[in-house]
């Protein structure tokens, strides 16, 4: 106990020493390096960008009213120079001063399709432009036309009383028609003359033949061209004179007039050709008298 009372006494004023401080004269005692505090580490704070306004460009579909008298396709597009923007921080890139244009040029249907798709975005928002018309094709449309109007040529072909061979006289008149369905039903008014003389210079007959009837057609239409089926009832008008001369006499004669129910049977081909030109072919068959009569006939007319 002895010895370890001498040494603390001994070494009591060594640690005395350390504890008082340095003089001023004296560079400072070096300071040991401790291990780093650990401090949470936080990312680095960025800085928003200034905020800098610009002017809104106009809309696509936007146009200027003009200026001049010139057309649009003349004047060239005006060129607007937007103003600097004020600049918060001195960092900030100057505006970009190229001049542009104050209406941009309208881009067709398939240069914004191409752009939205390189872009990203879906054709179906782009606004469809209206479809092109449709040319009118330059044939005028086919019109039905109701009412006809003809002159009918042919022979009118009827047996006479006394037995002999069937004899062909000319005959010429009128129809009218009018289309009581179109394309399906037509009436139609028909008026015929025919007449024939037959004799010597002492001796000889003239007979006239006059028809009024009254058909219905049915009509089978395959466009221009029209088959015809039908018939009617009308009434035929005979007239003869005879006349007899005795040779240095005077001549003598006298007139015989009769008439008689008809019942006619048609069956022809009409066709329309250029507008309303209206050109027909049939052939009736007339009951008179116990007899049968043959019509063919020929018609040409306008229909309108």
């Amino acid at each position: 106990m002895k010895r370890l009372a001498i040494a603390l006494c001994l070494c009591a004023p060594v640690l005395l020493a350390q504890q008082e401080p340095t003089p001023f004269w004296l560079p400072p005692p070096p300071v040991k390096a401790g291990p780093p505090e650990q401090k949470d580490a936080l990312p680095p704070v960025k800085k928003a960008a200034p905020l800098v306004k610009r002017k809104a460009a106009p809309p696509p579909n936007y146009r200027a009213p003009p200026t001049s008298r010139e057309p649009a396709s003349v004047r060239e597009p005006a060129i607007v120079r937007e103003p600097a923007p004020p600049h918060e921080t001195a960092g900030t890139p100057a505006p970009d001063l190229t001049p542009r244009p104050a209406h941009p040029p309208r881009k067709s249907a398939a240069e914004r399709e191409g752009h939205a798709l390189i872009a990203g975005e879906t054709p179906g928002a782009l606004v469809a432009e209206p479809p092109a018309p449709e040319p009118v094709s330059e044939e005028p449309r086919w019109t039905p036309q109701r009412f006809s109007v003809g002159l009918a040529f042919g022979l009118w072909g009827s047996s006479p009383i006394d037995g002999s061979d069937r004899g062909y006289d000319a005959a010429y008149g009128l129809r009218i028609g009018y289309e009581l369905l179109a394309d399906r039903v037509e009436l139609e008014l028909l008026a015929l003359r025919a007449s024939r003389t037959a004799g010597s210079a002492f001796a000889n007959a003239s007979t006239a033949h006059n028809l009024f009837s009254l058909r219905a057609l049915y009509l089978i239409s395959a466009g221009r061209f029209t088959a015809l089926l039908g018939g009617g009832l009308g009434a035929a008008l005979s007239q003869t004179h005879y006349s007899v001369q005795d040779v240095g006499g005077t001549p003598v004669g006298f007139d015989a007039t009769s008439g008689r129910l008809v019942l006619q049977v048609t069956a022809g081909e009409r066709a329309r050709l250029y507008r309303g030109l209206d050109v027909r072919a049939e052939v009736s068959a007339l009951l008179r008298d116990g007899k049968l009569d043959v019509l063919p006939l020929l018609a040409l007319g306008w229909a309108f």
